[in-house]
């Protein structure tokens, strides 16, 4: 169904998601601030299911290959969005915010940012045509305050989204021509607090 050209896409059925739902917009940028996207419970069952699979988190380097620099502190492992009830729920319900069947989504992601461990500015998309992550949800399962760190920067919109548990942050990395947009770079924040850790799920659509 279209209007004018223009592809329809429903409204994410609502029931999908926990009491205290809502979205904020960030300016006219696609980025969106998502609260109670997962309850607190399900972010515990997360953590406690694969939690103990994560392991030193890697970036692509020459020759397209995956080492571990510098850039990059955190653990992570990811997941099959089938391998259990749970994660192919929370995957469907990303899926509804972006419009996207839950065919187009990468592995589940679960990362691990313990004290001093942060990840270095960074585009999600890099510039290319074979680059095709649309859209990035990123998903707070445990709390931080603002003065342990661990925040979400994006840098050229001035805006650090902070942890919350159960909060998710959508944002688009690409335009329609699959153009890099600039205010999708984003930094992740070191976790300044000895002994306190940050745990987020990611999901990216391609």
């Amino acid at each position: 169904m279209s209007t004018k050209g223009i592809p329809f896409v429903p409204e994410p059925p609502i029931w999908q998601f926990p009491d205290g739902f809502n979205v904020q917009a960030i300016g006219n940028t696609g980025v969106k601030v998502i609260n109670s996207f997962l309850s607190q419970e399900e972010a515990l069952k997360v953590i406690k299911l694969y939690g103990g699979n994560v392991c030193r988190s890697t970036v692509i380097g020459s020759r397209n290959t995956s080492i571990n620099h510098e850039y990059r502190t955190s653990s992570d492992t990811y997941i099959n969005v089938e391998s259990s009830p749970l994660v192919k729920s929370i995957t469907y319900r990303a899926a509804s915010l972006v419009g996207l069947p839950i065919s187009h989504a990468e592995n589940f992601n679960l990362t691990r940012y313990q004290c001093g461990e942060y990840y270095k500015g960074h585009f999600d998309h890099n510039g290319s045509l074979a680059a095709d992550r649309l859209y990035t949800v990123l998903i707070y399962l445990n709390d931080l305050m603002p003065e342990e760190g661990g925040g979400t920067c994006f840098g050229k919109l001035n805006f650090v989204a902070q942890p919350v548990c159960g909060r998710a942050v959508v944002w688009n990395n690409s335009d329609l021509n699959r153009e890099r947009l600039q205010e999708s770079f984003h930094s992740v924040l070191p976790v300044l607090k000895q002994g306190a850790e940050k745990w987020v799920a990611q999901l990216w659509f391609r």
